[in-house]
């Protein structure tokens, strides 16, 4: 005679439910992460025609940085995708580019190691996060994070202001990150302000709670 387990079965079913349902879960979050990706390259789009132009520079202040700095902590790794979408729609003529511009010119220009810098910098400020997730409810720790980014964005930008101008390292520096450092700051501490005050959120969007 064989002897018909139904707590075996039930808690079978329950496994087999609770790895669909989390399976559901991963998909939606996937999706989520997706949708806000394409949010964080428009409103890249949107901030860089925030545009203060500076005589002595050919890099005009704009106000990229700080969705670049949001993107990374709100959607982790997804952040560096919204930021990829961001540039190549706009190297593929998409006019999101600050002043309205677009095409592949603008990655080879003056700007464009900022905008390679962007991606880089999004990612990277996601990885952390993803990796320590605490770190959003590290008020010092996730400002010195956003610290970190925009400094990742200035190295780029820098190296490639120097190779297109045919300038020294320092007087690169002096046209391309010594103007932006207050301004990049205030940015930073924006981004920081609002990844604390809605950590627990932002931990939701990335899956990790």
């Amino acid at each position: 005679m064989v002897r018909f387990n139904s707590s075996a079965v039930r808690r079978r079913t329950v496994n087999e439910m609770e790895i669909c349902d989390s399976k559901a879960v991963s998909e939606y979050l996937n999706i989520n992460r997706i949708v806000l990706a394409f949010l964080f390259a428009g409103l890249t789009g949107i901030a860089a025609q925030i545009r203060i132009p500076l005589p002595f520079t050919p890099v005009p202040i704009t106000g990229q940085v700080l969705f670049v700095l949001l993107a990374g902590v709100m959607i982790g790794r997804y952040g560096g995708l919204s930021q990829l979408i961001y540039v190549g729609a706009g190297a593929a003529g998409v006019p999101w580019f600050s002043n309205f511009s677009g095409g592949v010119a603008v990655l080879g220009g003056v700007t464009g190691g900022y905008l390679i810098g962007f991606v880089v910098a999004a990612f990277l400020i996601g990885s952390a996060i993803e990796a320590y997730p605490s770190i959003t409810g590290n008020v010092r720790e996730l400002f010195f994070l956003m610290l970190a980014g925009v400094g990742v964005i200035y190295l780029f930008g820098v190296i490639q202001l120097s190779l297109v101008l045919g300038a020294g390292m320092r007087e690169a520096i002096a046209l391309g990150a010594a103007p932006f450092i207050a301004g990049d700051i205030l940015k930073a501490t924006v981004a920081t302000g609002v990844a604390a005050g809605y950590g627990h959120g932002i931990r939701i969007i990335r899956g990790s709670v």
